[in-house]
């Protein structure tokens, strides 16, 4: 969906629009936190088309009815992979698990991951981001229905998908460890190196950089940002904060401040550039990483549930 609620011919998929990590994920996270907040009860007209969305896509296990965008492989079967992760997460329906469970790997390295899109592009769609992708399957399945949750062939897969978590933990970039973090899945000891680790990440100023959660892939072309980075800052105190981390910490209460103080006052945004090229001022690509910085950075602000 484009800015001012026009359809962008390429996220218009069969049964509405497509998801994506940067925004309609994001999005269906953050807005009914700040409906909550707010004290607003309907669901916004977005938040509705997206869940239609994955409502009427639920049963296709095949990419090419997911989206126009992908007609070959592997991008099929990394777009049905994505789709499948989403659904259980936002729908919580038995269709949804049973799909998710129907294609997840099971073998070679990513036993117990999902097919997830690796076409060079930091954060999110590297050849390290099944990790993302399965760190999300885990939090679908912390709110599984415990009916369906003690059914052998579902521990079966539960079990996959755990220890997949654990084996590829270590050679994560930190951005996909923190991902491990939030979903729940790290004992307390590698929960405890991994907070001291953040901490000794942080800038002076309270944030992160974009270079501090890697490493990372070179993209010649990306825009320069030097210093604390929106989206990072948002993404890694909102997990700290889910994480049980106190508001009275004080390297906490750092990184709240600074999202406090570095809100674009106009547009109501967090502001992020793409780790990757440049896009046109006007295109909504240049949005993406606005898109997940605003989201996290607003969901930091808010109580946690």
């Amino acid at each position: 969906m484009a800015a001012g609620g026009k359809p962008w011919k390429l996220t218009d998929s069969p049964g509405g629009p497509c998801m994506s990590c940067h925004t309609g994920m994001t999005y269906l996270m953050a807005r009914p936190a700040l409906r909550r907040a707010l004290g607003e009860k309907p669901a916004t007209t977005y938040e509705q088309g997206l869940l239609a969305g994955l409502s009427a896509r639920v049963t296709k296990k095949s990419g090419e009815v997911i989206s126009p965008l992908f007609t070959k492989e592997p991008r099929l079967t990394e777009n049905i992979g994505a789709e499948s992760i989403f659904a259980a997460l936002f729908l919580q329906s038995e269709p949804a698990f049973d799909r998710l469970w129907a294609l997840q790997i099971r073998d070679g390295k990513n036993t117990g991951a999902w097919p997830w899109f690796s076409v060079n592009l930091e954060p999110w769609e590297t050849d390290a981001s099944p990790y993302y992708g399965a760190s999300l399957a885990a939090m679908a399945v912390a709110k599984m229905p415990a009916s369906y949750r003690k059914r052998s062939e579902v521990k079966e897969r539960v079990s996959a998908l755990y220890g997949y978590l654990a084996k590829e933990y270590a050679v994560q970039p930190l951005h996909n460890r923190i991902m491990a973090l939030w979903a729940g899945v790290l004992d307390k000891p590698a929960r405890q190196a991994l907070i001291k680790e953040l901490w000794s990440k942080q800038e002076s100023d309270g944030g992160w950089t974009a270079a501090a959660m890697g490493p990372w892939s070179e993209h010649k072309d990306a825009p320069p940002e030097a210093g604390t980075n929106a989206y990072m800052t948002g993404f890694v105190a909102y997990v700290l904060r889910q994480s049980g981390v106190s508001n009275s910490d004080a390297n906490l209460r750092r990184a709240l401040v600074w999202l406090k103080t570095n809100q674009n006052k106009t547009t109501g945004a967090w502001e992020a550039k793409s780790m990757n090229k440049p896009f046109p001022a006007a295109s909504n690509q240049i949005k993406f990483m606005n898109d997940a910085a605003t989201a996290f950075a607003a969901m930091s602000l808010l109580p946690v549930k």
